[in-house]
């Protein structure tokens, strides 16, 4: 719109003072001649400041006073197309053509409008006229070509652009525009000629041969386009792009390793773009991550290693081996090309988030909260980096920091549902830790709303009320749907019998407890401890005692609760 405003206001100028020069050959102004200048003036400074109402209405008064002032018309036509009113521009700039009908701004102005209105081939007359006029002018062609391709004349447009190149030489912009057209009305042969001419006028000129090799693999025509890059590696044999294209063939027949391993030679030049390079195999890191296949993945991670020998400074090259170690399970190992990359290159927030990532599957949380420290100063609006933060605070216990970086993250994941939903459920952990437990409860609601089928939220929650002996029944039922979820483990089975237990059900409850030790438990303290309780409500003291025992055990011997349970025989 700024630089829309100055071109109005030269022309503006540059007309106002074409009107002065006429008037310095004539007799003396008079005064409303003089009066009709000031209003014009006025009018267009109102028109700079964006004044365009009080603009249009001083442009008319203009006209009032001078009918015949096609300047102010012109302006006021402009106005008009700034206030979106395209039927009055349209009458405006027609009486400012009727004042001056040579001016070629007017006629081009006019044509715009044409177009905004969907009356093509009107523009396309008024260019075809201004051709005439000016038989060298290249965009009064590019504009008739265009306006008859938009009025569906694609045969007359092709016209027009040979028509210019008759006049200004065969150039590449108006080669593309050509056989776009050719293969849109079904005449391939002809776009490929084009760019045929288009070579011959320049033998040297890679790009059109690339231009023509392009062509020839958008018809599927394997084999010239494939002749077209062996011409291309002959005038320059270190073209990557071509041999690349010509390695695409293997591709193709469906052998990928083959491919990859044709790509060596290519990627082992250091002054082919690492770009060029990362574009070729970022599909197969995809596939790794979706599919693994270890001769694809071995064949990739081969090209990445010499990307990281030809590009030693660019940390991208570093991140791709990464990406491909962490996918294929050798996460420590990817973790020190991450650390590499950052090394080059600390302002890629997705180098962090993978760094913090593996720290966090690895359990390393005194790191992750060193990391995290770090990414939170150099990307303070990444959701992730408080994230990370607040699952390492959270870790160490650190309950009201942990908790602060949660919510912050949550400020900042509005469009991010499953980070939300992770965030609320983490919360609730902490608040429930804390003994807030209304807190606890309302951020497991949420993390609900957004998950209700999330396993491990399920049988988290339905234990936290468990514990505290409330809720029992909404307990019951969202670890009764964990358990549909994943059956026949021994933590959901665990909770769920502690839920019967507190709502005295012991015998239901003992049958749950049985489960869950069949299914692994008998290892856990916990699910151990329980059980003994159960036994000992429904009178089975010694067996009771013999499960305690065994918690204790588990424990290490050290368990003060326990301890007192069997030397007291009771709960």
């Amino acid at each position: 719109m700024i630089i829309r405003r100055f071109f109005i206001l030269l022309l503006s100028i540059s007309l106002l003072a074409g009107t002065a020069r006429s008037l310095s050959a004539q007799p003396r102004p008079s005064e409303e001649q003089v009066e009709t200048e000031k209003i014009f003036i006025d009018a267009s400074r109102e028109k700079v400041l964006g004044n365009y109402e009080n603009a249009a209405y001083l442009f008319k008064e203009v006209l009032k006073r001078d009918k015949n002032n096609h300047a102010a018309a012109y302006e006021l036509a402009r106005l008009y197309d700034v206030l979106d009113n395209v039927d009055k521009a349209m009458a405006s700039i027609k009486m400012a053509i009727n004042g001056d009908q040579q001016n070629p701004w007017y006629q081009m102005f006019l044509a715009d409008l044409l177009d905004r209105k969907g009356k093509y081939k009107d523009g396309a007359k008024i260019f075809e006229q201004l051709v005439s006029e000016a038989p060298y002018n290249e965009y009064y062609y590019i504009k008739w070509a265009f306006l008859l391709m938009k009025a569906k004349q694609p045969e007359k447009s092709i016209e027009v652009y040979s028509m210019l190149e008759e006049r200004i030489g065969v150039s590449e912009e108006i080669s593309r525009k050509k056989q776009a057209l050719y293969l849109g009305i079904g005449q391939p042969n002809k776009a490929i000629e084009t760019y045929q001419i288009l070579i011959k006028s320049d033998p040297h000129n890679i790009e059109y041969y690339h231009l023509l090799a392009s062509l020839y693999r958008q018809l599927e025509d394997q084999e010239n386009a494939a002749k077209t890059y062996e011409k291309i590696l002959e005038i320059n044999p270190n073209d990557a792009q071509a041999s690349i294209a010509l390695a695409d063939r293997q591709k193709i027949e469906g052998d990928d390793v083959s491919y990859l391993n044709s790509l060596q030679p290519v990627f082992s030049k250091p002054d082919v773009d690492i770009d060029l390079k990362i574009k070729e195999i970022l599909p197969y890191i995809r596939q790794v991550v979706d599919t693994p296949n270890e001769p694809v993945m071995n064949a990739t991670l081969q090209l990445a290693t010499i990307l990281e020998e030809q590009h030693p400074k660019e940390a991208k090259a570093y991140s791709v081996s990464g990406d491909l170690l962490y996918y294929s399970g050798r996460k420590r190992q990817a973790l020190k090309k991450y650390l590499k990359a950052r090394s080059l290159n600390n302002t890629i927030y997705s180098i962090y988030d993978q760094i913090m990532y593996i720290n966090l599957e690895t359990n390393s949380y005194d790191t992750l909260l060193t990391i995290s420290n770090e990414a939170i100063d150099l990307f303070p609006n990444q959701a992730g980096a408080y994230y990370f933060n607040g699952v390492a605070l959270d870790f160490q216990q650190k309950n009201q920091p942990a908790i602060s970086s949660y919510q912050q993250a949550l400020l900042m994941a509005r469009k991010n549902p499953r980070l939300q939903f992770d965030l609320y459920a983490r919360l609730g952990g902490v608040y429930h830790r804390m003994g807030k437990h209304s807190l606890s409860d309302s951020n497991m609601d949420k993390a609900l709303q957004l998950n209700p089928k999330d396993f491990n939220l399920l049988n988290n929650y339905s234990y936290y009320l468990a514990e505290r002996g409330v809720q029992l029944e909404k307990a019951k039922k969202m670890s009764a749907l964990a358990n549909e979820l994943r059956p026949n483990q021994s933590q959901f089975q665990d909770t769920y019998g502690w839920i019967l237990y507190q709502m005295k059900e012991y015998e239901s409850a003992r049958e749950w407890l049985t489960k869950a030790i069949d299914n692994g438990g008998n290892s856990n303290p916990g699910i151990l401890e329980h059980y003994g309780d159960i036994l000992f409500q429904i009178g089975k003291t010694e067996a009771a005692i013999v499960e305690w025992q065994k918690a204790l055990e588990q424990k290490g011997g050290k368990d003060e609760g326990l301890e007192e349970k069997i030397r007291s025989r009771q709960l």
